[in-house]
């Protein structure tokens, strides 16, 4: 994932004087992302014996899913975003880990 988005990132910087980088190669990096995701996977966490409630899950299943759920913002500097029905724009908001 650091690799595509670094490529990706060494590739706007190139296209700078462009308006948009070009549509297939915006198309290319985006389902590179998506296989990415499908490959990392959900695995689930094995549950306890003996414990209830909710399991909790690894920093890397959060990431994962919030990759997914922000497709779109993360992958906004690539220019010509896809947004879905209904998305808005949120200013950016960082917290620290």
């Amino acid at each position: 994932m650091i690799a595509l988005l670094c490529q990706a990132n060494a590739l706007v910087g190139e296209a700078q004087n462009l308006k948009a980088l070009p549509t297939g190669n915006v198309e290319r990096l985006r389902s590179r992302y998506d296989t990415i995701l499908i490959e990392a996977g959900n695995p689930p966490r094995p549950r306890r014996s003996g414990t209830r409630g909710r399991i909790k899950q690894s920093p890397a299943c959060n990431l994962i899913r919030r990759l997914r759920e922000h497709r779109n913002e993360v992958l906004r500097f690539l220019g010509g975003a896809q947004e879905s029905e209904g998305a808005t724009f949120h200013s950016l908001s960082y917290a620290p880990l």
